[in-house]
Parts: structure tokens; sequence; C-alpha cells
């Protein structure tokens, strides 16, 4: 089932266009990649998709009128200046959908729980995030955007910053919660190795270069241009 259609998505900034002649389809429980070089519109395209920008031209068509988005950027709240526990930061994921109540409800904090086990961190509900490491913070804040990601899980470079064995670690993770959860996610990287998750791609450099399935992808041209021979 088609869950987001693009339709001559054209996107930018105060009527500027970075991206423009987009179209493509993404179905439920798809994994997209979306690659290119530095200020080719990947993060301009991700911030479109999640409303935080409105298209300049052309349209977004989602299989439903409302649907819950986890966003986990490459610059996140650190929670470093107050000791927030593992716990604590993960059900701030929750934090839209009180409305005006105070506090979660049972079914909310079971959730938050069951996230906790799914990324296989339980143990560490209790420590303070600030003092983890950064494949620990990472997994942390990939559980807060889980507990907002109802439908769509958004990823900005999630393992920026992180060594090869928190790195993979990391995407052995979020394979797990991909497939239990049946979450559809659009991941910006230009980790070709972190792209190897991936369904599709997307190679973008200020329009669409290519759009298809990853094993299409890596005997393209572009991709070869790119990354170099695959």
């Amino acid at each position: 089932m088609t869950f987001i259609k693009i339709n001559n998505l054209k996107a930018g900034y105060d009527h500027k266009a970075i991206l423009k002649d987009l179209n493509f389809s993404i179905n439920k429980g798809e994994f997209l990649g979306i690659v290119g070089p530095n200020g080719a519109g990947k993060s301009t395209l991700v911030k479109t998709l999640s409303s935080q920008l409105k298209p300049l031209e052309g349209s977004i068509e989602y299989a439903k009128k409302t649907f819950s988005c986890g966003y986990l950027a490459q610059n996140n709240l650190d929670y470093s200046d107050f000791p927030a526990s593992v716990f604590e930061v993960v059900n701030s994921g929750c934090l839209n959908s009180l409305g005006f109540r105070p506090f979660l409800n049972k079914q909310e904090k079971n959730k938050v729980l069951e996230i906790l086990n799914l990324l296989e961190i339980s143990k560490l509900k209790n420590e303070c995030y600030r003092n983890l490491s950064g494949g620990q913070k990472r997994t942390v804040l990939l559980g807060r955007a889980l507990c907002a990601a109802l439908d769509l899980l958004i990823l900005d470079e999630p393992n920026a910053g992180l060594d090869v064995n928190a790195s993979e670690r990391f995407y052995k993770i979020l394979n797990k919660a991909h497939s239990q959860l049946n979450l559809t996610i659009i991941m910006i990287t230009h980790d070709f190795e972190a792209l190897k998750n991936c369904s599709l791609v997307l190679h973008l450099d200020h329009g669409q270069k290519f759009f298809g399935p990853i094993y299409e992808y890596v005997n393209t041209e572009i991709c070869q241009q790119f990354w170099g021979k695959r």
C-alpha cells in the first residue's frame, strides 16, 4: 500500500527552490535512504515531508489524513544540563499524545517499557542519560523517536559521531525495530554501509537523480561516481 506519494514537488525556503521536479512514492513499511552531496536538498526534503516546511509547488499525498511521525535529528537535545533518566528521555516522545493530561497513562508507560525492551536498553531505564556512551545515547534517542512514530520514522544521519562498532549495533537495533513495528523509515545518510540497510534509495542533487531499489542503484553511473565502484 502506498504510504507517501510525491507529485512534481518543489521545496525550499522563503520562496527560493532548493529541490524541484520530485516524483516518487513509498509504500507502507519501506526503508528509504536519501543520499547526495552536501547542499543537495536532503534536509529540505525531510523537513517538507514532516510538515516543518510547506511545499512551494506540487503535492505530498499521505495514505492517512493524520499520522504520527518520529524525528531523530543529527543534532538532538543533549539532556546534559539536568539529570534526566533514560526512561524520562524515552517517554518524552509520548508528550504530544498527552493533550491536557500531566502524566502518562498505564498504556503509554507500557509502550515506553516495550520500546526499551525492543531496543535492548531496559537495564538502563533508571540510569542518568548524560552518563551514557555515545552509542547508548543514540539508541535512547531512537527510543524517544519511536514513542512518537506510530507510522513514520525520519532519521537524519543517525550514526553521525559513532564508531564502527557502535554504528553496527545501532543499525542492528534499528532493523529489529523496523521489522517488528512495521514502520515506514526515511533516512538521510552519508555512509554507504548504513545505506545497505535500506530497501530503496533516493539520490538528490537539487533534483531527483535516482529513485529505486538499492540493488539497482549500486550499478548506476551516478552511484559509482558518488561513492566509487561497488
